[in-house]
């Protein structure tokens, strides 16, 4: 990536939208495995709902670090 002359990083907000992430990243598997209690279907949906919140807080870093949401988010 190339950066314009003049242009500033911001790692001050990429520290804050990496703290954001992966506290809550860990959150909503953990949440999942709570209220499911069959083993065989929670780890399913610990496996979907991590999956899930990487999709979404990757958008979210993506939005507050101004860089394209679909790139972030498949990576």
């Amino acid at each position: 990536m190339k950066k314009l002359k003049g242009e500033a990083s911001k790692p001050f907000q990429a520290t804050l939208a990496s703290t954001l992430a992966f506290s809550m990243g860990a959150l909503v598997p953990l949440l999942a495995a709570v209220f499911t209690r069959i083993h065989k279907i929670r780890m399913g949906v610990v496996a979907a709902m991590a999956s899930l919140a990487l999709l979404v807080f990757g958008g979210v870093g993506a939005v507050l670090g101004k860089t394209p949401v679909r790139r972030s988010c498949v990576r």
